[in-house]
């Protein structure tokens, strides 16, 4: 009975690992997509309205979860800090996040933070505009790469499980 319940386990185990798995997949495809409509918002607000960058932020940051989580903490940095560049407030808010990312998603998000703040509104858009083009080819590579790996993480999982179970018992 014993070795029955520890293979049923270590299955459930196998089958958890494999849909976790897919489930980052997943999420990744969804914050890089989140992403992207972040950052057509904080660019239509630095356009439209002529705001300061804090203040396009805190408005930018009205949207999702995740966008409060990485801008609205960043707009009061920014606004509160004297001492720190922009760019090491925007990594810092940018890793505490919660963003599923990999290190390129990262990558071209903290080279924007480089650009944010020092130039005129025009450039900063344009900055905007083009890591917004780059998320959106990553975020279609995610896609693909999730329709193609997502099943198979699952039934891996599922199979290896079954497979444990047959050489336990």
């Amino acid at each position: 009975m014993l070795r029955l319940l520890g293979a049923a386990l270590v299955a459930a185990g196998c089958v958890t690992a494999g849909c976790s798995a897919a489930a980052s997949l997943s999420a990744r495809t969804r914050d890089l997509g989140e992403a992207e409509q972040i950052l057509e918002s904080i660019a239509r607000e630095l356009e439209w309205s002529l705001v300061p960058l804090p203040e396009a932020l805190r408005r930018a940051s009205a949207g999702s979860g995740k966008a409060k989580n990485w801008l609205y903490p960043l707009a009061e940095a920014v606004s509160a800090s004297q001492d720190q560049s922009f760019q090491s407030l925007w990594n810092h808010a940018l890793r505490n996040s919660g963003l599923s990312l990999t290190r390129e998603d990262y990558a071209v998000l903290e080279r924007l933070g480089s650009v944010l703040g020092r130039y005129d509104a025009a450039s900063q858009c344009q900055a905007l505009a083009a890591a917004g083009a780059r998320l959106h080819g990553l975020r279609e590579e995610a896609a693909e790469r999730q329709k193609g790996l997502a099943h198979l993480y699952r039934v891996l999982g599922v199979s290896v499980g079954a497979l444990l179970i047959v050489l336990l018992l």
